[in-house]
């Protein structure tokens, strides 16, 4: 019985833990790649569509930026040929990670 009453005493007790708020600090896309504009720079600006009618989001490429074509890790230039080759696929798609405070891409991978 005191058992019972202590473990109750506890769950209330960090009840108010568990309602905690919940801040969404990056944000994942998958886009189609004519809705990614190919950067020009590995530390300029990259402009990117979630859809055909919304509009452009930019976020900032910096040198912590991971590139990746197919699961393996690239330099920036091959990176830059990967998106022209995925703007003629109808089957490659852009995968990108953005972090909503800083406004900086984490991570963009290609798939071919």
């Amino acid at each position: 019985m005191n058992n019972k009453i202590i473990i109750a005493a506890l769950v209330l007790a960090f009840a108010p833990l568990t309602l905690a708020e919940f801040v969404t600090v990056s944000r994942a896309y998958e886009l189609e790649p004519e809705l990614v504009h190919i950067p020009l720079s590995p530390a300029s600006s990259m402009l990117f569509r979630n859809c055909e009618e919304c509009a452009p989001t930019s976020g900032q490429l910096t040198a912590n930026t991971r590139f990746s074509v197919d699961g393996n890790a690239v330099d920036f230039e091959e990176f830059c040929d990967a998106m022209r080759l995925a703007k003629q696929s109808e089957l490659a798609g852009i995968f990108l990670l953005h972090h909503l405070e800083s406004n900086e891409i984490e991570s963009v991978s290609v798939a071919l």
